[in-house]
């Protein structure tokens, strides 16, 4: 079931993949099918899925919260992304 379909709004969309979030530990690799769909419909950054070797929830400083990061497999450098901005 998609995104869409599960959540009828935006709010809903938030909780629903916060929820997510939250329940994986920092360093943990991502492999819900749902997050790694999201991402693609990031508005600034054109994330190829195909081409990532790694979704992890990692601390973003300054403020040391939960983010998800993204690593793609010919690149060493790691990358975050606002899952907000892609609901």
């Amino acid at each position: 079931m998609s995104l869409k379909e599960r959540c009828s709004n935006m709010t809903q969309a938030n909780r629903y993949i916060g929820n997510i979030i939250r329940t994986k530990n920092n360093q943990e690799i991502i492999e819900d099918q749902e997050i790694i769909e999201l991402v693609k419909y990031h508005p600034t950054k054109r994330i190829d899925v195909n081409k990532v070797e790694w979704f992890k929830i990692k601390s973003r400083p300054p403020f040391n919260k939960p983010a998800l990061f993204y690593k793609y497999k010919t690149s060493r450098k790691e990358d975050d992304l606002s899952w907000k901005l892609c609901i």
